[in-house]
């Protein structure tokens, strides 16, 4: 017995699984580029050349950009729907910027005179 048109359900009513190994993976990424960006920041306060600093702080952009986009692609992965699912390859490598740019901002600042880790 229908008393509602399929037509009409809301999205919330669709079932939705999350793969778990998934989501482990995505928080293991999240974990290990933390730690990346760490051990970046304490190479970028003890380097003393400015090209060497200026290469670490390249480096913990990509590194931290790419561990947060990983984080979040591979998590939006682990969510198994019942429709059809694709992403456009292009949009999808592109996405990866503003975390590299976010990153990169952050790595920045802590690059400045008066930043310091304690």
């Amino acid at each position: 017995m229908n008393f509602i048109d399929s037509f009409f359900i809301p999205i919330t009513v669709i079932d939705k699984v999350y793969n778990p190994y998934l989501v482990v993976l995505s928080v293991v990424i999240a974990i290990v580029s933390s730690f990346s960006a760490f051990g970046t920041s304490e190479r970028i306060s003890s380097s003393s050349h400015w090209l060497t600093k200026k290469l670490w702080v390249l480096f913990g952009a990509i590194s931290l950009g790419i561990g947060i986009w990983a984080m979040h692609f591979i998590g939006s992965l682990a969510l198994q729907l019942p429709i059809p699912v694709s992403y456009n390859l292009n949009i999808t490598i592109l996405s990866v910027i503003p975390a590299i740019m976010a990153s990169s901002v952050v790595f920045w600042m802590m690059n400045q005179v008066g930043f310091s880790i304690k």
